[in-house]
Protein backbone atom coordinates (compact mmCIF):
# COMPACT_ATOMS: atom_id res chain seq x y z
CA UNK A 1 0.00 0.00 0.00
CA UNK A 2 3.12 2.39 0.76
CA UNK A 3 4.63 1.76 -2.54
CA UNK A 4 1.38 2.86 -4.33
CA UNK A 5 1.00 5.66 -2.41
CA UNK A 6 4.19 6.53 -2.84
CA UNK A 7 4.14 5.95 -6.90
CA UNK A 8 0.89 7.69 -7.46
CA UNK A 9 1.65 10.64 -5.36
CA UNK A 10 5.33 10.89 -6.94
CA UNK A 11 3.96 10.45 -10.66
CA UNK A 12 1.82 13.65 -9.60
CA UNK A 13 4.56 15.06 -8.39
CA UNK A 14 6.54 14.60 -11.58
CA UNK A 15 4.35 15.81 -13.78
CA UNK A 16 3.64 18.70 -11.93
CA UNK A 17 6.95 19.61 -12.01
CA UNK A 18 7.36 18.38 -16.14
CA UNK A 19 4.03 20.54 -17.36
CA UNK A 20 2.93 23.20 -14.89
CA UNK A 21 4.67 25.77 -12.94
CA UNK A 22 3.49 24.37 -9.83
CA UNK A 23 6.11 23.80 -7.48
CA UNK A 24 5.22 20.03 -6.21
CA UNK A 25 5.70 21.05 -2.66
CA UNK A 26 2.85 22.61 -2.81
CA UNK A 27 0.65 20.24 -3.77
CA UNK A 28 2.24 17.24 -1.98
CA UNK A 29 2.15 19.38 1.10
CA UNK A 30 -2.03 20.45 0.21
CA UNK A 31 -2.67 16.42 0.04
CA UNK A 32 -0.77 16.14 3.31
CA UNK A 33 -2.56 18.79 4.79
CA UNK A 34 -5.92 17.27 3.63
CA UNK A 35 -5.01 13.67 4.60
CA UNK A 36 -4.58 15.11 8.54
CA UNK A 37 -7.22 16.57 8.66
CA UNK A 38 -9.32 13.54 7.41
CA UNK A 39 -7.38 11.43 10.21
CA UNK A 40 -8.11 14.67 12.82
CA UNK A 41 -12.12 14.33 11.88
CA UNK A 42 -12.11 10.33 12.14
CA UNK A 43 -10.32 10.93 15.55
CA UNK A 44 -12.79 13.17 16.57
CA UNK A 45 -15.38 11.21 15.66
CA UNK A 46 -14.05 8.31 17.01
CA UNK A 47 -14.24 10.08 20.43
CA UNK A 48 -17.51 11.52 20.61
CA UNK A 49 -18.96 8.27 19.11
CA UNK A 50 -17.73 5.23 19.95
CA UNK A 51 -20.06 3.16 17.36
CA UNK A 52 -18.74 5.32 14.75
CA UNK A 53 -17.03 3.21 12.19
CA UNK A 54 -14.74 5.34 9.31
CA UNK A 55 -15.54 4.31 5.93
CA UNK A 56 -13.11 1.83 4.49
CA UNK A 57 -11.48 3.03 0.88
CA UNK A 58 -11.64 -0.43 -0.81
CA UNK A 59 -7.21 -0.22 -1.52
CA UNK A 60 -5.05 -2.94 -1.33
CA UNK A 61 -4.71 -3.14 2.60
CA UNK A 62 -8.48 -3.19 2.80
CA UNK A 63 -8.31 -6.49 4.60
CA UNK A 64 -6.21 -5.44 6.97
CA UNK A 65 -7.58 -2.00 7.60
CA UNK A 66 -7.56 -1.29 11.05
CA UNK A 67 -8.00 2.56 11.07
CA UNK A 68 -9.80 2.68 14.12
CA UNK A 69 -8.05 0.58 16.08
CA UNK A 70 -4.84 2.56 14.86
CA UNK A 71 -7.03 5.63 15.90
CA UNK A 72 -8.09 4.79 18.93
CA UNK A 73 -4.99 3.84 20.03
CA UNK A 74 -2.65 5.77 22.80
CA UNK A 75 0.33 5.80 20.12
CA UNK A 76 -1.94 8.18 18.28
CA UNK A 77 -1.84 10.88 20.67
CA UNK A 78 1.01 12.58 21.90
CA UNK A 79 0.65 14.43 25.64
CA UNK A 80 -3.10 14.38 24.62
CA UNK A 81 -2.73 15.96 21.22
CA UNK A 82 -3.77 13.67 18.39
CA UNK A 83 -0.59 13.26 15.78
CA UNK A 84 -2.82 14.00 13.36
CA UNK A 85 -3.56 17.78 15.06
CA UNK A 86 0.23 18.09 15.45
CA UNK A 87 0.43 16.86 11.23
CA UNK A 88 -2.01 19.40 10.40
CA UNK A 89 0.09 22.26 11.65
CA UNK A 90 3.01 20.73 10.93
CA UNK A 91 1.65 20.90 6.99
CA UNK A 92 0.71 24.75 7.54
CA UNK A 93 4.15 25.65 8.81
CA UNK A 94 5.83 23.86 5.78
CA UNK A 95 3.51 25.66 3.46
CA UNK A 96 4.25 29.23 4.85
CA UNK A 97 8.07 28.26 4.94
CA UNK A 98 7.75 27.35 1.20
CA UNK A 99 5.99 30.27 0.29
CA UNK A 100 8.55 32.48 2.00
CA UNK A 101 11.45 30.67 0.43
CA UNK A 102 12.48 29.46 3.20
CA UNK A 103 13.30 25.92 1.69
CA UNK A 104 15.71 25.09 4.38
CA UNK A 105 14.10 26.11 7.28
CA UNK A 106 10.80 23.50 5.94
CA UNK A 107 13.50 20.84 5.82
CA UNK A 108 13.45 20.59 9.62
CA UNK A 109 9.32 19.73 10.05
CA UNK A 110 9.48 17.51 6.85
CA UNK A 111 12.79 15.64 8.69
CA UNK A 112 10.42 15.19 11.87
CA UNK A 113 7.58 14.48 9.48
CA UNK A 114 9.47 11.32 8.18
CA UNK A 115 10.39 10.51 11.11
CA UNK A 116 7.51 10.54 13.22
CA UNK A 117 5.60 8.68 10.51
CA UNK A 118 8.32 5.48 11.11
CA UNK A 119 7.47 5.26 14.61
CA UNK A 120 3.87 5.52 13.74
CA UNK A 121 4.27 3.46 10.86
CA UNK A 122 6.16 0.42 13.56
CA UNK A 123 3.87 0.76 15.70
CA UNK A 124 1.19 0.45 13.09
CA UNK A 125 2.03 -2.57 11.69
CA UNK A 126 3.89 -4.46 14.28
CA UNK A 127 2.16 -3.42 17.75
CA UNK A 128 -1.36 -2.83 16.23
CA UNK A 129 -0.99 -5.45 13.37
CA UNK A 130 -3.19 -3.52 10.99
CA UNK A 131 -3.44 -0.82 8.57
CA UNK A 132 -4.32 2.95 8.81
CA UNK A 133 -5.20 3.81 4.66
CA UNK A 134 -5.21 7.63 5.81
CA UNK A 135 -2.12 7.27 7.79
CA UNK A 136 -0.26 5.29 4.85
CA UNK A 137 -1.08 7.86 2.55
CA UNK A 138 -0.01 10.57 4.73
CA UNK A 139 3.48 8.93 5.00
CA UNK A 140 4.34 8.42 1.70
CA UNK A 141 3.41 12.16 1.53
CA UNK A 142 6.00 12.92 4.09
CA UNK A 143 8.69 10.76 2.16
CA UNK A 144 8.14 12.81 -1.28
CA UNK A 145 7.91 15.98 0.17
CA UNK A 146 11.26 15.13 2.01
CA UNK A 147 12.96 14.52 -1.24
CA UNK A 148 11.81 17.38 -2.62
CA UNK A 149 14.02 19.34 -0.50
CA UNK A 150 16.72 16.89 -1.10
CA UNK A 151 16.25 17.58 -5.09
Amino acid sequence: MLFGSLLGFGIVAELLRSFTDVNPLYVLTLFGLLYSLQASFYKYKLAVDPTYEVPKCGCAGAANDKTEVVLRSSASSILGIPSSVLATVLYVVVLLLVYLQHDSAAMLPAILAVAGSIYLGYVMVVRLAGLCPTCVNIAALNVLILVQFVR
